[in-house]
């Protein structure tokens, strides 16, 4: 699978000398972190984890998006202002991979209920309103499983965007995947 990653050149170094580069932790903003452990789980339910030191997946890009381009647009802001950065192409076996709709990962990260439609919306709010609170979070989280089925979802309630940009997530990043390097300072 033909994937773009934004790295750190410090990460290329970590991938040059090791020849494979984890995610480090430390680097992973406290205000995520629940939807970061919750995309680590559904990773996991999937895909093997190559040791057992490795708590957090490497995030790159199926398709930046689709209307332009699916490789990421470098011309944009990808980090902070004249950082440093590497775009990074890959090839990464399919079945190493979990794929999930960039714009529907922000319900996730906001603790959101992801509705299918119109529907499931008003059916959830419904639920609400007859529902003891503890039952609230079990039905968010397990709304998130659309983002996974964006397909299946309905474009007129989400937008004629949904599914133009795809995001992955796996587990390590070996040299021996990564087919270009190209090393450019964010807009």
């Amino acid at each position: 699978m033909r994937l773009w990653s934004i790295r750190n050149p410090i990460e290329i170094d970590i991938i040059n000398q090791k020849g494979v580069l984890f995610t480090d932790a430390k680097y992973i903003d406290p205000d995520y972190k629940k939807a970061y452990d919750w995309m680590a789980s559904q990773l996991e339910k999937r895909v093997k984890k190559p040791n057992e030191h490795c708590r957090y997946p490497i995030w790159a890009w199926k398709c930046w998006d689709s209307n332009r381009n699916c490789k990421p647009d470098l011309r944009t802001r990808l980090g902070k202002r004249n950082e440093e950065l590497v775009l990074v192409e890959l090839d990464i076996p399919d079945n190493l991979v979990l794929l999930s709709e960039f714009h529907l990962w922000h319900f996730v990260l906001n603790n959101w209920y992801l509705p299918i439609n119109e529907k499931d919306k008003l059916n959830f709010e419904n639920t609400l309103k007859n529902s003891p609170s503890n039952c609230y979070n079990d039905l968010i989280t397990k709304s998130w499983q659309n983002i996974f089925h964006w397909e299946k979802l309905d474009p007129t309630y989400h937008g004629t965007d949904l599914g133009s940009s795809i995001q992955a997530v796996f587990w390590e990043l070996k040299k021996e995947w990564i087919t270009k390097i190209k090393y450019f300072k964010s807009k």
